[in-house]
């Protein structure tokens, strides 16, 4: 019994000096990592640097509008001439006038959404345009629109 129990008490002290050794490499890590942070926070390497810039202009992002009723009335495999009589026109659905005046529109066909008219500005305008200004979109009162921004 002798022989065991010294056996055991070696295990014993042994996975204690691997438990210390473990906490000791533990501790060691966190104080260098702490120091490294420290060392970076007093040199104000860690601060977040931010530039604004104010312009008054900014770029228009491209976006399609698409009516939520796709077709005035339906129509089951329509051909050409019949599917541009059944859907909305761009003139249907907002002023055609203003919206030339600042975007590029670009007519997307869709089963689902019928035709859908994607407007771009390759331009800046002003941001005073897009809050209210004269550069603001105007959509018919009768129409459901579906936004899609890109």
């Amino acid at each position: 019994m002798g022989s065991a129990s010294k056996s055991i008490m070696a295990c014993a002290s042994s996975k204690n000096a691997l438990k210390l050794l473990f906490v000791v490499l533990c501790v060691a890590t966190f104080a260098y990592q702490m120091s490294f942070i420290f060392g970076q926070w007093r040199n104000e390497e860690t601060t977040i640097s931010m530039e604004n810039i104010v312009s008054k202009t900014l770029r228009v992002p491209t976006f399609t509008v698409c009516t939520l009723k796709a077709f005035k009335r339906d129509r089951t495999n329509p051909s050409e001439k019949e599917y541009l009589a059944a859907t909305y026109d761009a003139s249907e659905i907002f002023e055609m006038d203003k919206v030339t005046k600042y975007f590029n529109v670009t007519t997307v066909r869709s089963a689902t959404y019928g035709r859908c008219y994607t407007l771009k500005s390759d331009s800046e305008v002003q941001a005073l345009a897009l809050t209210g200004g004269s550069g603001t979109i105007t959509f018919s009162s009768y129409m459901d629109v579906e936004i899609f921004g890109t």
